[in-house]
């Protein structure tokens, strides 16, 4: 690149600024490089954003509740200070079944007991096991998150003796299997296996399915397992002090400034190519997009060989989901669970499913296989509204639905064709559990696998970047053999879920790449066979802690299992209960 046809010059580029590229643009501007983030959208955040979907009513576009973000990035990036506000609204999760069942699920553990107890007292002991088996899971798993991942081999291998049995069932096996020993009411399997059915291409018979469970089980706001919120003003409430955080540090940002590619010299990157023309040098770059899309598309095939061009290819995208934005002028009054007054009840005041069960999430991956898109799906239903006003105008609520298990290709017509079909079932879903909201609904918009790929750059709309499963985590991803965020390509990066530890909104991927890409550029040029040799290597095993693994003992032991949940269930426990749910993550 002449030196004539140089615009601007920076220490690293950052193509994106979804949430992870932000992450690993404020570490690098945290210290001292010149970081640039050039974002095709006019606004950052990538699917982590708040937008006004329907004229005046505020929605989180992509994701809704914020359960993953570690805190050791809350804390260095000084989130709160640059504006982050994230609350609870003292009910955790919500059941609703057209069989007239109900489950209120508050965040307190004997509380959630209770509950369940109403369904089945075998089922709330079988929540203690279950969460014993997470738990052991989490003290191992989570010692890989904030770094390069282990590969597999090495990963396995940290599971010895009991331990053996929680790497099979969680890592390879299938989220029905792991669930069906410790529940036996319909809807309680259904309602606890919606996790690993999240923007999958399996059901809940497939392998595979229990690692996607277990990823969005292990952690939890604020270091509590499992805990959750909603981020004041949406989802986009993270990007936006994220935003700030990298501009306290002197980030610069190009918005609305597509990409064409990145320019690539002796086999190193120079730089990045605008979409307007602009030419800007780094001897870094830091893509936010997935690996298909950043080395096949703005790289080239021309630069890479032809096995890695291979392995880029059998990348899996399979897998997304839909989302209907519904403005409403009254809140869902939901048969099953009738309520008084024209305010929020308890119902309406967290992430609530609609439908859950097993038999349902089976027939709707019989629609997807078939290119269809379900008939009688399971909806999740978020009213953030209820708790944060910002959202829209005085008597008005925002009812965001998401619905899994739809095809990336359907069998007949397009997406375009389709769009309001899918809103049509959607709603009429809704329908069948709150009939009120068909005179209530002022207006909606539908988000399709296919609107995931053209406004936010999703391969296929699959929101992780990629599958998440035994052959595409740890070191396997996004290919095996290339796991350490870089590529073949010297000072070129990857930042996005499509690395490790996959998808949601963690920030661990932004966090480990820009770790791997200040020590490099701190180390000054390094050599190809440098370059390659710190490409190729994983990450180290986990220590075999022993956290959890005296519960897990205790609650495979029937007596044992019936006995924790009797402590449990004693609300002057509680203390003693939040240190035991309190996971690793807090303290790093």
């Amino acid at each position: 690149m002449g030196a004539e046809a140089v615009t601007e010059t920076f220490d690293a580029i950052v193509v994106g600024a979804g949430h992870n590229g932000l992450v690993a643009a404020c570490y690098l501007g945290r210290m001292g490089y010149r970081v640039g983030v050039v974002e095709a959208r006019p606004v950052v955040g990538g699917v982590c954003v708040t937008e006004e979907l329907v004229p005046g009513f505020r929605f989180s576009s992509g994701a809704v509740v914020l359960s993953l973000l570690w805190p050791k990035i809350v804390r260095d990036l000084e989130l709160h200070r640059h504006g982050l506000r994230y609350y609870h609204t003292g009910v955790d999760r919500v059941g609703i079944w057209d069989n007239g069942r109900v489950l209120v699920l508050y965040p307190e553990l004997d509380r959630q007991l209770r509950a369940l107890e109403r369904f089945s007292r075998e089922d709330a002991v079988g929540l203690i096991r279950l969460g014993s088996e997470i738990r052991r899971f989490a003290a191992l798993y989570e010692q890989t998150v904030l770094a390069p991942p282990p590969s597999m081999e090495a990963f396995r291998e940290v599971f010895a003796g009991a331990d053996r049995r929680v790497f099979e069932r969680i890592v390879l096996g299938s989220v029905g299997a792991l669930l069906e020993p410790y529940f036996s009411t319909p809807e309680l399997l259904g309602f606890y296996a919606f996790p690993g059915m999240v923007s999958v291409d399996a059901g809940p018979d497939d392998p595979g399915t229990a690692y996607v469970y277990g990823h969005h089980a292990v952690g939890g706001l604020d270091g509590s397992l499992g805990a959750h919120g909603f981020v004041r003003g949406g989802m986009g409430g993270v990007t936006e002090a994220l935003a700030a955080s990298a501009r306290s540090c002197g980030v610069t940002f190009l918005l609305g400034t597509p990409v064409a590619r990145i320019i690539v010299a002796d086999q190193a990157v120079a730089g990045a190519e605008l979409a307007d023309g602009r030419m800007l040098a780094a001897g870094a770059v830091i893509s936010n997009a997935d690996a298909q899309r950043t080395l096949l598309g703005y790289v080239g095939r021309s630069e890479l060989d032809a096995e890695f061009v291979t392995q880029l290819e059998g990348i899996d995208y399979e897998g997304t989901m839909a989302r209907v934005y519904l403005a409403v002028s009254e809140l869902p009054r939901y048969e099953a669970a009738p309520h008084d007054g024209a305010g929020p009840a308890a119902v309406h005041r967290a992430f609530a499913l609609l439908g859950a069960d097993l038999d349902r999430f089976r027939a709707a991956r019989r629609a997807q296989r078939a290119g269809a898109i379900p008939e009688d799906p399971v909806l999740e239903i978020s009213i953030q509204s209820t708790d944060d006003t910002s959202l829209t105008r005085t008597g008005t609520h925002t009812l965001n639905l998401g619905m899994m298990h739809v095809p990336w290709k359907l069998a007949s017509g397009s997406w375009d064709d389709h769009r309001e079909r899918l809103g049509d079932i959607a709603v009429k879903q809704l329908l069948s559990f709150a009939p009120n909201l068909e005179r209530a609904i002022v207006d909606r918009r539908v988000a399709t696998p296919l609107d995931w790929e053209r406004s936010y750059g999703l391969t296929k709309g699959n929101i992780f970047q990629g599958a998440m499963g035994p052959e595409s985590i740890l070191g396997r991803r996004p290919v095996a053999g290339w796991s350490s965020y870089r590529t073949p390509i010297r000072g070129l990066y990857l930042c996005g879920s499509a690395t490790h530890p996959g998808g949601a909104v963690s920030g661990a991927p932004g966090h480990n790449a820009a770790g791997q890409a200040i020590r490099d550029l701190r180390d000054g040029p390094l050599s190809t066979d440098e370059w390659l040799a710190r490409a190729r290597r994983t990450g180290p095993p986990p220590r075999r802690r022993r956290h959890g693994r005296g519960l897990a003992a205790v609650s495979a032991i029937p007596a044992g299992a019936v006995a924790l949940h009797t402590f449990a269930r004693m609300p002057i426990l509680r203390p003693v209960v939040r240190r035991v749910l309190t996971t690793k993550a807090a303290s790093h």
